[in-house]
């Protein structure tokens, strides 16, 4: 998806933003049968005082990249699972 502006519209650059973030770089999530899942979470820092939606994602090898942390500053968690585990 393309996005443009109309013509003779400047673009904003935000700096701030309403929600902190807090990345919780490498969780081990048990399975019933012993698989540990590795995942990277990205979530607004006040998550845990006021529960926020959360987008869960399961890719093989790609949990390093930072594209959650847009969606933690809007106000959602974001975790990516990292499903060759470790």
């Amino acid at each position: 998806m393309v996005f443009t502006l109309p013509p003779g519209t400047v673009p904003v650059i935000v700096t701030t933003f309403p929600r902190t973030v807090r990345v919780i770089e490498h969780m081990l999530i048990p399975l019933k049968d012993g698989t540990r899942l590795a995942a990277r979470i990205w979530l607004p820092e006040d998550a845990e005082q006021n529960p926020v939606p959360a987008i869960l994602e399961y890719l093989p090898y790609r949990k390093r990249d930072g594209t959650y942390v847009c969606t933690a500053i809007s106000g959602a968690a974001g975790a990516r699972n990292h499903s060759a585990g470790r």
